[in-house]
């Protein structure tokens, strides 16, 4: 009935509208949005009849269809975006499009037809970027050596070149090129530019005193060049030659103006280093006298100066930047701010007041009067101060009002009761907002929670505003004048609460165990969204930690119930009603794979309910990110009352019957799988049933269904107590999990870190006997240790063990193609551990 009656709103918005594309495309939105994918088809192929032309429609047209995993569909309404064949525009949009959505292959046909037909500099570049993620890093050289041939812009050329030097390293021809590069140099005189591409190539390499070389003698060549005397700057740097880096910097100061600022600080940075401080000294001089001096500058400069053990000459640059400006504000205070640190008190003083005076708001005003405060109180004489602040003119159009300036004094003097005492003796605190903000925040500090609230009161009706009353039910339930749940419903309105809000006061009162209040607000809110899984996931952890455990395995079967159609219209119906800005739950920036991801929630989600100790703090503890983690939560929550039970393998054999029947589910097969796991990490209880309930999930073969697999063989044996002997895997099992690991090994390597890779796979060959497979497979791994992963994967094994001659061949690989500016993986520090396994072996030629 609310689909219905949501679908017949958003049609009234068409009414008038029939030959407006916009309003169908915003329909159909909405209806994607509700879950109700006909209906958005519909519309959106109405919106293309209407605006043929318009690219967007048929982009959120195939988007759909890609959601609903129907890539055919998919491609066709994106390549109806070319209408003209010849059209580069076009088939770039296309390209774009489809590499966004993953389909590599198609997006590289759309770019080959996109380069054909004519396209910009910067657009072949994008191409030849894809080329390379592709795996095709020759043909990605090729179009940018076209690109480099149609421009001269320098800034253009070396984002050509750092690409094409990132191609070089993947194809493993990096110091092939530096080789040949250097040969030629060899045989003959180059330009500076060659010079500078030589010094690039090795810089690549990490070769420092190789790329040095080479940045000299194009500055040799070409000594006013900038981009020369940068390269140089860096690669000293980096390789250690400070003094010369320095050197190399003050030729950058000189000879470009735009960035003089910049390459002074490295200049003074470098020579702090070294331990030469009248260099570093020097250098700040000439960062001050260089022009106008910003705030930022100032405060380098000041730091260096007392790092350097010579405050004084802070002071003296910061005297002469207020000479120069008597009305520069910031400078004054960090003047003021060097004499404090200095225990010159009067003159800090002084010039705090001068930067009071100067203040342009209350802001800027009140960060000044907590400096004079500590300043004052440090001498003993705060109410000298507080009589000058009270002496100030009291003006109605100045932006700085001096009550506030002396509230702001004894609060920051840890004074509150003197600090309120001030307000309450003005007859305009009851009509003046800002001041009964200030009283209610002082009265908190004092604990005065009844009085905080009558000022909130007295505020609201002044400014009526929903956080307003917020805030009073919060100083009301402080004050013991209303239960939590009688707060909540006044603060949201009662019957028009806002259900994100109400769910976070859920939560709030399960973690004061205020558990009354906690099944108060859910059943309301369940009365409103009866198919809310947030709401009953909720329900049935309140009902768990009552003791209710009847209550509880009902919300669980209520949830269980739902379809992910029914509980995502239901979602964002409630999502509709509210009435505050709020981010999709399924919404995260964590970057683990997802099924490790709902494990660890789901461990920690376990510990919150005391089942084997403390949870971690966070800011949403009952909530799932998602619907499916919701499911297994439920599921888990029934397996965990079958254990106590004793009927816990005939709860999972009922589970895994259900997901065997024909058309059931997928999220059946993962919610018995999660909750088995999670049991398993949280109370160490083992269930005879994971293997089989592993194979089933097997079954669905996407990536994270095989990543289970590999989890489920790793940790077979494994409980939280104790760890007992592994058996031998079947034959069909030891296949599936090397098919698995060849699975995520090609389209997620970075995965297998999460259950040993290549090493559980040895280890359970081992186990079966099968020496000869295990040798197969490191040579096929070594053969095609053509990405980082693979190279750190066969390290890992190789270190595990003791073979150093693998180790060293890893980390050479390793040192190839990782990018010098990527510090993510820190590949010297695999020839370290090499050499550490070849000293236990006293292999000192590998050392």
């Amino acid at each position: 009935k609310r689909q219905q009656m949501a679908i017949k709103a958003w049609q009234r918005q068409l009414e008038g509208r029939e030959e407006d594309a916009v309003a169908w495309s915003r329909v159909a939105g909405l209806c994607r949005d509700s879950g109700l994918s006909t209906q958005a088809i519909t519309f959106y192929e109405a919106a293309i009849r209407l605006a043929p032309e318009a690219v967007t429609y048929r982009e959120y047209l195939g988007e759909l269809y890609h959601q609903q995993g129907n890539p055919t569909e998919a491609l066709k309404a994106w390549r109806a975006i070319i209408r003209d064949p010849e059209s580069a525009d076009q088939w770039t949009q296309l390209a774009r499009i489809l590499h966004g959505r993953g389909y590599s292959e198609e997006s590289l046909s759309a770019w080959s037809k996109a380069v054909s037909t004519g396209v910009t500099v910067s657009t072949r570049v994008e191409y030849a970027r894809q080329l390379r993620e592709s795996g095709d890093p020759i043909s990605a050289i090729e179009q940018l050596d076209e690109a480099v041939a149609a421009t001269s812009d320098s800034r253009v050329r070396q984002q050509i070149l750092n690409e094409r030097l990132r191609c070089l390293a993947e194809s493993g021809q990096l110091e092939t090129q530096a080789r040949q590069q250097a040969q030629l140099l060899a045989e003959g005189a180059g330009t500076a530019e060659d010079w500078l591409l030589l010094a690039r190539t090795e810089e690549a390499l990490n070769h420092w005193t190789r790329a040095a070389s080479a940045a000299r003698m194009a500055t040799r060549l070409q000594s006013n060049s900038i981009e020369a005397w940068t390269v140089a700057a860096r690669v000293l740097e980096r390789g250690g030659q400070l003094a010369d880096a320095s050197a190399a910097w003050s030729q950058i100061a000189s000879l470009d103006p735009r960035n003089q600022s910049s390459a002074l600080r490295r200049i003074v940075t470098l020579e702090q280093n070294l331990g030469r401080a009248d260099n570093a000294l020097a250098a700040a001089e000439r960062l001050i006298s260089s022009g106008p001096n910003s705030k930022d500058s100032l405060q380098f400069v000041t730091e260096v100066c007392f790092d350097l053990k010579r405050p004084d000459r802070a002071v003296d640059f910061l005297t002469r930047a207020v000479q120069g400006n008597p009305a520069d504000r910031s400078a004054r205070a960090l003047r003021a701010d060097a004499y404090a640190r200095q225990f010159r008190t009067s003159d800090a003083i002084s010039d705090w007041w001068v930067a009071f005076e100067l203040s342009q708001g209350q802001p800027e005003a009140l960060v000044a009067v907590r400096a004079l405060t500590v300043l004052f109180q440090r001498t003993g004489r705060l109410d000298e101060l507080a009589g000058r602040l009270d002496a100030l003119p009291r003006e109605e159009e100045s932006a700085i009002d001096p009550v506030i300036c002396g509230v702001e004094l004894w609060k920051t003097a840890g004074q509150f009761g003197k600090a309120r005492a001030i307000l309450q003796t003005l007859p305009q605190l009851t009509t003046d907002a800002r001041l009964l903000e200030e009283a209610t925040i002082l009265s908190e500090q004092l604990q005065d929670f009844e009085s905080a609230a009558e000022y909130q009161r007295l505020q609201n009706q002044l400014k009526p505003s929903k956080q307003g009353v917020a805030r009073l039910a919060g100083l009301l339930v402080r004050a013991g004048k209303l239960s939590p749940s009688e707060a909540e419903w006044m603060k949201h309105g009662g019957e028009f609460a806002s259900p994100q809000e109400i769910l976070g006061s859920i939560d709030h009162a399960l973690e004061m165990n205020l558990l009354d209040d906690a099944s108060g607000l859910g059943r309301r809110m369940n009365e409103r969204f009866p198919n809310d899984w947030e709401c009953l996931l909720r329900m049935a952890v309140t009902a768990w930690k009552r003791g209710q455990l009847d209550e509880c395995e009902q919300h669980c079967d209520a949830l269980l119930a739902l379809t992910v159609e029914s509980a995502q219209i239901a979602w964002r119906l409630r999502k509709s009603a509210e009435s505050i800005a709020t981010v999709d739950a399924s919404e995260t920036e964590d970057t683990r794979p997802g099924l490790i991801r709902n494990l660890e929630r789901l461990r920690q989600f376990g510990r919150r309910l005391h089942l084997a100790g403390g949870g971690t703090a966070e800011s949403r503890p009952w909530a799932a990110e998602t619907f499916s983690e919701a499911r297994s939560i439920a599921t888990f929550l029934k397996l965990r009352r079958a254990f106590d039970n004793g009927d816990a393998e005939q709860f999972v054999a009922d589970c895994l019957t259900d997901a065997e029947q024909q058309g059931a589910p997928t999220g059946l097969r993962w919610d018995c799988w999660t909750s088995i796991q999670a049991l398993r990490l949280v109370e160490g209880r083992y269930s005879s049933s994971l293997m089989k309930s592993a194979h089933l999930v097997r079954a669905v073969d996407s990536d994270d269904a095989h990543l289970a697999w590999l989890y489920s063989v790793a940790h077979r044996t494994d409980s939280r107590f104790r760890k007992t002997e592994a058996t031998p895997l079947s034959d069909e099992f030891l296949s599936a999990t090397v098919e698995s690991f060849e699975r995520l090994r090609k389209s997620q390597p970075g995965w297998l870190s999460y259950t040993d890779g290549l090493e559980l796979v040895i280890r359970e060959l081992s186990l079966a006997d099968s020496e000869d497979r295990s040798q197969e497979l490191i040579a096929s791994i070594e053969q095609s240790a053509d990405s980082i992963e693979n190279l750190q994967m066969l390290f890992e094994w190789s270190a595990s063990s003791g073979d150093v001659s693998r180790m060293l061949s890893a980390a050479e690989g390793l040192a190839r193609r990782v990018p010098n500016s990527d510090r993510s993986l820190p590949w010297q520090r695999r020839f370290a551990t090499a050499a550490w396994h070849a000293l236990q072996q006293d292999d000192q030629d590998a050392v």
